[in-house]
């Protein structure tokens, strides 16, 4: 069904067919099982094993468990508009230097939200984070797992 379609259903059709998409993404999650050894595949440099939701591919295991808690929250009414990896433009002195890509996008109490969900804080990431909260009118949300 299509997200124009799910527009037009009463609350409690929407929120039907919400609770729905989570049971069956938990029922995905349960699921997530690292395979023993990849045989073809180098190991990522952090670790990290991908991770597909709901026909969003996360990079690690923990941004799909927080993907679904978001998802339930979105479901209860407790945030709105949640948006997987938005992309945001450096552009400093009219030149586009790089993007930052976070994990979440959502907004709680007419508050903009952004959130990274992290293993590990690396330099390039404290950097960008710095540029874009000087260039944006929000703070970037770590989550440390």
């Amino acid at each position: 069904m299509r997200a124009r379609d799910i527009a037009r259903l009463g609350a409690g059709a929407r929120r039907q067919i919400a609770l729905e998409q989570l049971e069956q993404a938990r029922r995905e999650a349960l699921k997530l099982q690292a395979p023993a050894k990849p045989v073809t595949k180098r190991r990522s440099k952090f670790g990290n094993v991908p991770v597909t939701l709901h026909g969003h591919r996360f990079a690690s295991q923990a941004e799909g468990r927080y993907y679904l808690r978001l998802r339930e929250r979105e479901a209860r009414g407790e945030i709105r508009e949640l948006v997987c990896q938005p992309k945001y433009p450096m552009v400093i002195g009219g030149i586009c230097i790089g993007h930052y890509i976070a994990d979440f996008e959502y907004y709680q109490k007419g508050e903009r939200v952004v959130v990274d969900v992290k293993g590990i804080s690396t330099p390039v990431f404290r950097l960008k984070k710095r540029i874009i909260e000087a260039l944006y009118d929000f703070k970037i949300t770590v989550v440390k797992v």
